[in-house]
């Protein structure tokens, strides 16, 4: 009797934890109010507005208060039999993780990597860093037409070790700014026109590897869904009147999920 009383005091934290996380939604929610109320003279914008964000945050709020309980029923059921401060052990743990987790996200926010960027050969560090600077300030200047100046400083590395592969190792940049960055993201578009050497690159998010794992699982469900989509189009009888669509995986960055949208 003692150790089940223990227990269910653990499970009493976690559920404290939960209020906590609604007293920080109504106090999010007492800030918008605040906002609305200072706002007067652009009511429809600011209506709009609220509407938004206060959708988002409650869904945000759903979604974690809902992860957090699944984990501790789970806990709860499987781990009834441990010991009590192993069950402590395991809830903290799972703390922790996602804290780093969340660390690990926001200090990779505004980093991207660009692939197929031709690596120096030189021995020395400091040239072939040169020679990667030359390269990514040509690349904004030229092709995605940014201007230097409004870029600001960028920390630039070559990621793994030299030798290790025939293909030139990744270039990360680390950018000052998520201003920036969705700056830089949103001229990408224009290597379409751009010579070989710009137009042969890829560039992608700085991800963790949960943010992979858990886009590598969507886009293997978006292939699925795809290929339904060809198999119902063809076993169709009418198939100049059925319309086409595609899944694909959005949002990379933050919440990725498969979306269906009508081919072009």
């Amino acid at each position: 009797m003692k150790k089940e009383g223990t227990f269910k005091c653990r499970l009493c934290k976690i559920e404290e934890l939960v209020v906590e996380l609604k007293t920080e939604n109504t106090q999010l929610e007492d800030k918008i109010t605040k906002l609305e109320t200072s706002l007067k003279d652009n009511e429809k914008k600011t209506v709009l507005y609220s509407d938004v964000v206060k959708k988002e945050l409650k869904n945000e709020l759903s979604e974690l208060v809902e992860t957090e309980v699944t984990k501790v029923h789970s806990m709860s059921v499987a781990d009834n039999q441990k010991n009590p401060k192993e069950l402590e052990i395991l809830i903290s743990k799972a703390m922790t993780k996602k804290s780093d987790e969340e660390d690990e996200v926001e200090r990779r926010m505004n980093n991207v990597i660009i692939y197929r960027v031709d690596e120096s050969t030189s021995d020395e560090a400091v040239q072939r860093l040169d020679s990667d600077k030359a390269f990514f300030g040509k690349l904004c200047t030229g092709p995605l037409e940014l201007d230097m100046s409004q870029i600001g400083d960028t920390k630039l590395i070559r990621l793994g070790k030299r030798g290790d592969r025939n293909t030139p190792r990744p270039l990360l940049v680390r950018l000052s700014s998520s201003d920036v960055k969705n700056k830089f993201m949103a001229s990408l578009r224009k290597l379409k026109n751009a010579e070989d050497t710009y137009k042969r690159i890829s560039v992608a998010h700085d991800l963790t590897i949960n943010q992979r794992e858990t886009i590598k699982s969507l886009l293997i469900k978006a292939r699925e869904e795809n290929d339904k989509e060809i198999q119902q189009k063809n076993a169709s009888s009418d198939q100049s009147q059925s319309e086409n669509w595609i899944f694909r995986v959005v949002n990379h960055r933050k919440k990725p999920k498969v979306v269906k949208l009508k081919a072009t």
